[in-house]
């Protein structure tokens, strides 16, 4: 029997992640591991959150589906919460799913939008993810490069000349996966004026919206006037109430679009976790709380991983304004991959080479400090450079 795989799956790069963190768990294991890999945020959910879930597990009704688009008290909850930080009016009952976090609501958004050859704009480097949703729907992803002197904002400019009759939606990551960058409102508005009146879609993954170090939250572009219709929005509460594990998001947009998604929202994961949807009805109010007890421990780690990059001046590596990256640029000529592997297997730190994050990731390395201390997270900083600063070719 001839076993056909889809020629779109077969020509979708793997996901960055799997063969390093396959290694980093072994080294693990056996000793001390710095692992910087993955955006695991380390801290306990609020407590309300863990309360809700131990009575929702006593409730024979936690065992069953929820309705496909979620139990509708949350997409209530959700909508207000959406209204107040993100500044977009939502409606709860056909313009809101709840999903099992944001990869799958931008994945069943792309899904909903392209059909095969159309472009989708993406600056880069990129989150891999939304790379690999374009190419499984046989897509084509455009990079739109940014630059470290730029702060990894894209140039609009750029953006502009980028844009074809094949452009079927931007893919826009605010604050930024990998760079750490937060766009500043201004461009944002800028984007949407560039935008409008043109048949292009942006799916806005705004899974870091929470996580600003300083400043407020980011304008979000599906807020703007003639930009509401043309907009998925997804969101996650793995990093800002750290449920990356119970996997809560949401999709918001236009009804007649999020209609249409729902079809794969049934046909793939029926309805988000019906416990998990109970949690967050109940954590959702104690979200200012919350943060106002992560950001500052999330800072202080970033803020102690960039002092110590930048003891090494071969390194660039900017104080990000969002996320829980930092991108570190090594010297030119590099390979991230290489180094990484060496960087893994005897200095016994994770980071993920960006080189496999589209262009202008080369030479890079996506560092996390979502999970380790800051003490730690100097002490990273010390490895890279050194590794870096005794470089002499590909094996060292």
């Amino acid at each position: 029997m001839d076993l056909r795989i889809s020629p779109h799956l077969l020509a979708t790069d793997p996901p960055a992640l799997t063969a390093l963190m396959a290694r980093a768990r072994e080294l693990a294991a056996e000793g001390e591991l710095v692992n910087l890999a993955q955006a695991v945020v380390d801290f306990p959910p609020p407590g309300e959150f863990i309360d809700e879930v131990r009575r929702a597990a006593g409730d024979p009704a936690v065992h069953r589906y929820t309705p496909d688009p979620g139990l509708p008290e949350l997409r209530e909850l959700l909508a207000k919460y959406i209204g107040e930080r993100y500044g977009m009016d939502v409606d709860p009952h056909d313009g809101l799913l709840v999903t099992p976090g944001a990869n799958q609501a931008c994945f069943s958004a792309l899904a909903a939008l392209l059909v095969p050859g159309d472009e989708v704009l993406v600056p880069s480097p990129w989150y891999f993810n939304h790379a690999m949703t374009v190419q499984l729907l046989g897509g084509v992803v455009r990079a739109l490069p940014t630059a470290p002197e730029q702060g990894h904002v894209p140039d609009l400019g750029a953006m502009a000349e980028a844009l074809s009759a094949r452009t079927k939606a931007v893919v826009l990551v605010n604050p930024n996966n990998p760079t750490g960058s937060r766009y500043p409102d201004d461009w944002v508005r800028e984007l949407g004026d560039l935008l409008r009146g043109r048949e292009i879609w942006v799916v806005a993954d705004q899974t870091y919206q929470e996580l600003v170090y300083e400043g407020q939250r980011p304008c979000s572009i599906g807020s703007l006037p003639g930009m509401t219709g043309r907009t998925v929005t997804a969101g996650s509460f793995s990093k800002s109430l750290s449920l990356a594990g119970w996997r809560a998001g949401f999709l918001a947009g236009p009804p007649a679009l999020v209609e249409q998604v729902l079809k794969i929202h049934d046909s793939s994961v029926i309805s988000a976790a019906h416990v998990t949807q109970r949690g967050l009805m109940a954590a959702l109010p104690a979200v200012d709380r919350h943060l106002e007890d992560v950001l500052p421990r999330l800072r202080r780690r970033r803020d102690a991983l960039t002092a110590s990059l930048r003891g090494f001046p071969a390194i660039r590596a900017a104080r990000p304004g969002g996320s829980v990256f930092v991108l570190a640029h090594l010297p030119a000529g590099i390979d991230d991959a290489a180094f990484s592997v060496r960087l893994l297997e005897e200095q016994r730190v994770a980071a993920v080479p960006a080189g496999g994050m589209g262009p202008g990731g080369q030479s890079a390395l996506r560092l996390s400090f979502a999970a380790t201390g800051a003490e730690s997270l100097a002490e990273a900083g010390r490895r890279i450079g050194q590794l870096a600063d005794s470089w002499d070719g590909e094996g060292g």
